[in-house]
C-alpha cells in the first residue's frame, strides 16, 4: 500500500491495514504507530475535561438587547470586566461597567457602577484592562454631553472608580467602537490604539496614552478606510510594539 486512498471504498479501495502489536495491548485502550510499522499502546496519564457549566450570575434583569463587551485581567485570575447598557425599565439606557470574580464554577459580580447618567444611545460600552498597569481599564461609552468618549477606570477588588480626564474620540453619536477594536502596546505602560467607525462607515484610529493619574489623551484622528464594515474588523498589538488593524470594506 503506497496511498491512504487504497483503504476507501468509494475510490476503489479494498485493502485493510494491518499492524503488528509491540508488546500487550489491552482491549479498547488508544495505541501509537511507531516508526518501525508497529503499534504500542499509550501510556501516561489522560486527564477527563468537564464540560459543564458553572454557576450563572444575573447582571441585569431586562429585556431588549444590550451590547456587551468584557475583559480579563492580565494580573488577577479569576476576575474580570463587563461593559453593558442599563436596559431596566427607567434607567435611560446609561453605560455600565461591573467587576466579576471567578472561584471553581461560581460567577460573583460586584456593584455596577454608571459612567455616565445619560443614555449610551446604542452604542456598546467597550472595556479593555490594561496589561501595563494593574487595575486599570480604558472604556469606551458615548453619553450626550461628550459625546463618543474614551476614559479609564482604577479598580480595587471588584469597586470601580471613574478616573476623570475623559477624551472625546467623537464628537457626535456616529462615532461607533466594538469590542475587540482597542489593543494596548504591551512594550510600553500606557500607550494604545482605539479603531472606530462614525455614521457614513469610515473607519478610524487614533493612538492614546494613560497617564499615571487616569487622564487619557488622545492623538489626531487618522482615517483607515471608507465604507468600513465596524462589526468586521479589530485591532491587535504584536510583541514588537507593531498595531495590526484588519477589516472588511463595502464594495
Amino acid at each position: 500500500m503506497t496511498s491512504l486512498v487504497s483503504l476507501d471504498p468509494l475510490e476503489g479501495g479494498q485493502n485493510k491495514p494491518i499492524f503488528t502489536a509491540s508488546g500487550a495491548i489491552a482491549a479498547g485502550k488508544p495505541v501509537v504507530l511507531n516508526t518501525n510499522g508497529t503499534v504500542a499502546q499509550i501510556t501516561g496519564s489522560t486527564a477527563s475535561i468537564d464540560a459543564n457549566y458553572g454557576d450563572v450570575d444575573v447582571i441585569q434583569e431586562a429585556t431588549g438587547g444590550s451590547k456587551y463587551s468584557i475583559s480579563t485581567d492580565p494580573f488577577n485570575t479569576g476576575k474580570f470586566i463587563v461593559g453593558f447598557e442599563d436596559k431596566r425599565s427607567g434607567q435611560s439606557e446609561k453605560p455600565m461597567v461591573v467587576v466579576g470574580t471567578t472561584s471553581g464554577s461560581t460567577v460573583t459580580f460586584g456593584t455596577p457602577v454608571a459612567l455616565h447618567s445619560g443614555s449610551a444611545g446604542g452604542n456598546g460600552t467597550v472595556v479593555q484592562f490594561d496589561p501595563t498597569y494593574e487595575n486599570r481599564v480604558i472604556v469606551s461609552y458615548y453619553a450626550p454631553s461628550t459625546g463618543s468618549t474614551i476614559g479609564s477606570l482604577t479598580l480595587n477588588g471588584t469597586a470601580v472608580t471613574i478616573n476623570s480626564g475623559a477624551a472625546q474620540f467623537y464628537s457626535s453619536n456616529g462615532g461607533k467602537m466594538d469590542p475587540g477594536q482597542m489593543a494596548f502596546d504591551t512594550t510600553k505602560t500606557g500607550y494604545f490604539i482605539a479603531g472606530y467607525t462614525d455614521s457614513a462607515q469610515t473607519g478610524y484610529y487614533r493612538g492614546g496614552s494613560v497617564a499615571a493619574n487616569g487622564t487619557v489623551t488622545l492623538n489626531s484622528q487618522v482615517t483607515i478606510m471608507t465604507h468600513w464594515y465596524i462589526h468586521q474588523f479589530s485591532v491587535r498589538c504584536n510583541k514588537s510594539g507593531q498595531f495590526i488593524i484588519s477589516g472588511s470594506k463595502a464594495n
